[in-house]
């Protein structure tokens, strides 16, 4: 769900438990992307979903030494498994091997993305100065949940800056400012349009962008 009240907002381990925040401490009613990005970045440092990406089952899990606590949330259904988030008498949250299986597909497309443009432009993780994070999803993220599930380069957490609106702020300076103005006249004619549908690079990295 949108990041409105009611969304589980953040999701972490804490002495072997599943604890949650929910948008203005409302009953939760589903999960909005930092959640859901929270929440896989825990159950993949927890062992509970693997580096392929499969969630295990709750026998696994336990004999791994896995606490059973975390362990219990497991279960597997006629269609695969599945974690329970939050449940409170017959109502419940949960992430399905399915919701995985998408997330995977999302944010291996988003790094394969950025690491061939990388290639492209001759840089590599290691030479990155930095990485901004524009939107009001980047805003919200942790920064350390998004490195966990691999969505982003393998680039130090205190490198990654979350700018908010930046096309809002782009045009408000080039509006008001006419040297931002001339920057951006200069800077737009160095733009390379690069269509990663057809890039063999592209489909290479995604493929190993999709794993954790």
């Amino acid at each position: 769900m949108r990041a409105a009240p009611g969304a589980i907002e953040k999701v972490w381990i804490e002495e072997g438990h599943l604890k949650i925040s929910v948008i203005d401490q409302e009953k939760p009613l589903g999960i909005c992307g930092s959640g859901v990005i929270d929440l896989i970045a825990a159950l993949r440092r927890a062992g509970l979903i693997n580096d392929k990406g499969r969630m295990l089952e709750r026998e696994e899990a336990l004999a791994l030494g896995i606490p059973e606590s975390l362990a219990d949330g497991l279960r597997k259904t006629d269609t695969g498994m599945e974690f329970t988030v939050w449940k409170e008498e017959d109502e419940e949250i949960i992430l399905t091997q399915n919701d995985v299986r998408e997330i995977q597909l999302t944010k291996g497309a988003m790094l394969a993305g950025m690491k061939t443009l990388m290639k492209i432009a001759g840089i590599d993780e290691a030479s990155l100065d930095g990485l901004l994070i524009a939107g009001a999803f980047g805003n919200y993220i942790d920064k350390n949940s998004a490195l966990e599930i691999r969505m982003l380069p393998s680039v130090a957490p205190e490198k990654i800056i979350s700018i908010g609106n930046s096309a809002g702020t782009g045009a408000c300076m080039a509006l008001l400012n006419r040297d931002c103005r001339r920057n951006a006249e200069v800077w737009v004619k160095q733009v390379e349009h690069v269509e990663l549908s057809v890039n063999m690079d592209f489909q290479e990295e995604y493929m190993l962008a999709m794993n954790f």
